[in-house]
């Protein structure tokens, strides 16, 4: 890959790369020494692909993976720092960070594939398609998951987001 390729890849990519990096490991350290594997493995391994994004994301995903090893739990508590000082200047930052923090953990009890699927269409904006390919699944797969995640959302968060009663929206 060229220079001029990597780079654009680099300044397209690389900030939403680190933030879930730095969610999945809670280390600053860690999600930048990550990102950087990531765009080197991108440079050594490039080929015609379809999707960028889903591609690198799923090299960082590996990455992490291969960090952390396979057996243990791949977030353990994701939005342990609440969030970024930049991010908590208003109260509903900061409550938003809490009720995130809540919902992971009680995605955690449903399916160890939830919170990862939430963090990246919540946080990441990627399509259930690019989800799929990052975590190696199959597009009905994680269409199903989301529903699944919708439904626990519903049930345990409705009066938080909506401020209705349970059931809310979803049910």
């Amino acid at each position: 890959m060229d220079r001029d390729e990597l780079r654009r890849l680099y300044n397209e990519y690389a900030d939403g790369i680190y933030r879930y990096l730095k969610q999945l490991s809670r280390s600053e350290e860690t999600a930048f020494d990550l990102l950087q594997e990531t765009f080197l493995r991108a440079d050594r391994y490039y080929r015609e692909v379809r999707n960028e994004k889903a591609w690198l994301y799923r090299i960082a995903h590996n990455l992490f993976l291969d960090f952390r090893g396979k057996e243990r739990e791949i977030i353990s508590d994701a939005s342990e720092e609440i969030a970024d000082q930049t991010g908590a200047a208003f109260t509903d930052d900061v409550h938003w960070e809490l009720l995130k923090k809540e919902i992971l953990k009680k995605l955690r009890e449903g399916n160890e594939m939830y919170p990862r699927i939430f963090l990246l269409r919540l946080d990441h904006d990627l399509t259930h398609k690019e989800i799929a390919d990052i975590l190696q699944s199959s597009d009905r797969t994680i269409r199903r998951h989301f529903e699944k995640i919708k439904n626990i959302i519903a049930a345990n968060f409705s009066r938080e987001l909506f401020g209705e009663k349970k059931g809310g929206i979803f049910g």
